[in-house]
Order: structure tokens, then C-alpha cells, then sequence
């Protein structure tokens, strides 16, 4: 009984010699031990990286949202807009606020009396949101604010 080593490094093979066969192999062992291997596959599924706060991204209309809950409001959105309830509405509308700093709302309502309407969908609210929304609120006091 001997040990060969194959042309992979991460096999070693363990042969037997009978006389009517030539070498065959007896016993496969893995040189990597469990603990790297589960390294290994963390590393291939960090690939596929989550967003921060486990939202899906997701496409309507040729148009990425962050998360589903996003895209229903579009959806909706879109049907009020058909029936006439609102006269126009714009996704990821930018408004500079002080010193460079933007607030990105997700949806601009423009409702039919001409007001406008701000739309944040959110799942989970930072502190650099409540942040941006306060300062939001004091620079723009003629667009409504909704959380959803």
C-alpha cells in the first residue's frame, strides 16, 4: 500500500497495489479541512451581495427600485394617474438642500390643484434620513412631505 499524489494538489489518494489490477484508488481526502471550505463558499455567497437593510431590488417599466414596496407605490401611482386623481408624478426627484447636500425623494406628486407632493417609501428610517427630511421640510415649506 503506498500514497500517490494527483496532479491536484487539494486530492491526495491512497492506493492499494493487488497483482491483478494496477494501482486503483482506495480512499479520497480532501486536504482542505471543513473549516476553510466553509470559508470558501462564505466568500462565493458575499459575492451576491444583500442590500444594507434586506430590500429587493426590483424593475417596472425599464425603471430600477429599491425595494417591492417601492415598486407597488409606483404601480399605484400609475393607475391614479390613469383615473385622474393626480395630474403628473416624477420618481427620484434630486433637491439640493445647504452646503451640496441633496435629498433624493422617491416620487413628486403633482396634484391636480397644481401642490406638490413629496413621496419617501421606507422601510427603515436612519438618522441621516430624519436628517435630510427635517432640513427638507425648512427649505421647501410648500411641498408636502408623506411618509409611506
Amino acid at each position: 500500500m503506498g500514497f500517490s499524489r494527483s496532479r491536484h494538489r487539494d486530492v491526495l489518494t491512497m492506493t492499494q497495489d493487488t497483482p491483478e489490477k494496477k494501482k486503483r484508488p482506495y480512499r479520497r481526502t480532501s486536504l482542505l479541512n471543513n473549516k476553510t471550505s466553509n470559508f470558501v463558499k462564505h466568500l462565493i455567497r458575499s459575492h451576491h451581495r444583500n442590500n444594507k437593510y434586506n430590500a429587493k431590488a426590483c424593475y417596472v417599466d425599464d425603471k430600477r427600485f429599491a425595494s417591492q414596496k417601492e415598486a407597488r407605490y409606483y404601480g399605484a401611482l400609475k393607475v391614479r394617474k390613469l383615473m385622474g386623481e393626480i395630474q403628473d408624478f416624477e420618481c427620484q426627484v434630486s433637491f439640493p438642500l445647504v452646503a451640496g447636500i441633496h435629498y433624493r425623494g422617491d416620487f413628486l406628486i403633482t396634484e391636480k390643484d397644481e401642490s406638490l407632493t413629496c413621496v419617501d417609501v421606507k422601510g427603515f428610517k436612519t438618522p441621516v434620513y430624519k436628517l435630510k427630511k427635517k432640513l427638507f421640510c425648512h427649505v421647501y415649506p410648500h411641498i408636502k412631505f408623506v411618509e409611506v
